[in-house]
């Protein structure tokens, strides 16, 4: 018996999901944060916005369901590219690229509930650690397997051109984010900048490279609505006649053409 538990249309937004959910939890997060004068109005760091209650609650809670969608989005793409491909370099660096998601979906999930600026910070920031280098490197081999499997170039260049703004992005912000902290421990403070003090241009730099690389990384994951939607997800379930016991046999993506994918091998 093959039950859909996820059409085609279901699956083709769940990367569109990923990204308004999470622009929601950091506006939700920014408005309350600005209205209770936790932060600066202008370009403050994503991680001062989830810093005070209400506002870590609710970005925790937030981000740890877009974590969630981004597992199932990252091993959807991986059994999809894994059924198009028959050269053995390409498949080692499709698993080793569902390994990088995977790897900088925990660095979220660790980013956002371990706050920076307490004794957690040590967690906080090897979290943005995964997040920045894993997030890099599956965009880098998310570009690659693009070009061996699409044939829409278009979608091949726009992914290539959103690595290379998170790249730049990143790189900007651990230079200009290590400036900046060195002035924020001579000066005492961290939340509030205002016009005027020192380093205060090259905290607005560091803040919105942050912004630009964590709406980088959504935006390219949102690029997988178009090949999600040559796809639809399935269950397999078994009824043993005996026992009348029903298990999960096999979770399976189907493609427009090519023959059942298997998501999970068989028992």
């Amino acid at each position: 018996m093959t039950i859909s538990v996820c059409g085609n249309k279901l699956i083709t937004i769940l990367p569109c999901f990923l990204l308004i959910w999470s622009c929601f939890a950091f506006i939700i997060c920014y408005v309350i944060a600005v209205k209770r004068d936790d932060v600066a109005r202008v370009f403050p760091y994503i991680s001062d916005i989830a810093f005070y209650k209400p506002e870590s609650q609710i970005f925790s809670q937030m981000m740890n369901i877009s974590v969630m969608a981004a597992f199932v989005c990252i091993y959807i793409r991986y059994k999809q590219i894994q059924n198009l491909l028959c050269d053995a370099c390409a498949i080692s660096i499709n698993r080793l690229s569902c390994a990088f998601g995977i790897i900088s979906s925990l660095g979220i999930s660790m980013v956002a509930n371990f706050q920076e600026k307490t004794t957690l910070k040590l967690i906080h920031e090897i979290g943005a650690g995964l997040l920045m280098i894993s997030g890099i490197l599956y965009q880098m081999t998310q570009s690659y397997l693009t070009y061996k499997t699409s044939k829409d170039k278009i979608c091949f260049c726009c992914r290539l051109l959103i690595l290379v703004i998170s790249l730049t992005a990143s790189i900007a912000t651990q230079v200009t984010k290590f400036i900046v902290e060195s002035d924020m421990l001579c000066n005492n403070h961290w939340f509030h900048w205002t016009p005027g003090e020192s380093n205060y241009k090259m905290h607005i730099v560091s803040a919105a490279t942050e912004w630009i690389v964590a709406f980088a990384f959504l935006i390219f994951f949102a690029t997988f609505t178009l090949d999600f939607s040559q796809c639809s997800l399935h269950v397999q379930a078994i009824v043993h006649p005996q026992t009348d016991k029903r298990t999960l046999r096999t979770l399976t993506v189907e493609q427009e053409n090519p023959d059942i994918i298997p998501l999970l091998p068989l028992n």
